[in-house]
C-alpha cells in the first residue's frame, strides 16, 4: 500500500505498472498524501505541464479544469498577448495535486465495485490518456 492506495491500482489507473512514469507519480502522490493517504496542502511540478499547459490536464483527463485554466489563458490574452502564458505554470504547479484528486475519487468509486478485476478495468478506464490524443495522433 503507497499512502491510502494500492500499488494494482495506481498501475491500473496510469496504465503504467513500472518505468518511469509509476514512479513519478507514485512519488509525487506519495509527497501530496500524509501518512493516513488523505490529501494534503502542497505543490509539486509537472515539466509537461510547464511544456503543455493545460493541454496536459485534458490529456489526462482533466477535462474541466483543464477547459477553465485554457478559458482563463483567453482571457488573459484578451488583456495582453504577453498574459496568455500565465496558466502554463499554474498548470505544472497545480497538476499534482489536481491528478491526485482525481485519481482519488475514481479509487472511492471503485470500491463500489465486487471484483477486483473489475475495480482495475475500471480504474484502467478512468485513467491513462484522454482520446484525443488518440484522434490527434491518426492525423499527425
Amino acid at each position: 500500500m503507497v499512502r491510502g492506495f494500492e500499488r494494482e491500482e495506481l498501475a491500473a489507473y496510469l496504465q503504467h505498472d513500472s518505468g518511469p512514469v509509476w514512479e513519478k507519480y507514485a512519488a509525487v502522490f506519495e509527497h501530496l498524501t500524509d501518512t493516513e493517504g488523505k490529501p494534503r496542502i502542497a505543490f509539486s511540478w509537472f515539466w509537461l505541464g510547464l511544456l503543455c499547459g493545460p493541454f496536459f490536464l485534458i490529456a489526462r483527463k482533466s477535462y474541466i479544469t483543464g477547459t477553465l485554466l485554457l478559458a482563463a489563458a483567453v482571457v488573459l490574452a484578451s488583456i495582453h498577448p504577453g498574459l496568455f502564458w500565465i496558466p502554463w505554470p499554474m498548470t505544472a504547479l497545480l497538476a499534482g495535486p489536481i491528478l491526485l484528486r482525481r485519481f482519488l475519487a475514481k479509487v472511492q468509486e471503485s470500491h463500489t465495485l465486487t471484483g477486483e478485476a473489475e475495480r482495475l478495468k475500471f480504474l484502467r478506464d478512468a485513467g491513462g490518456y484522454s482520446v484525443i490524443l488518440d484522434i490527434l495522433s491518426f492525423f499527425g
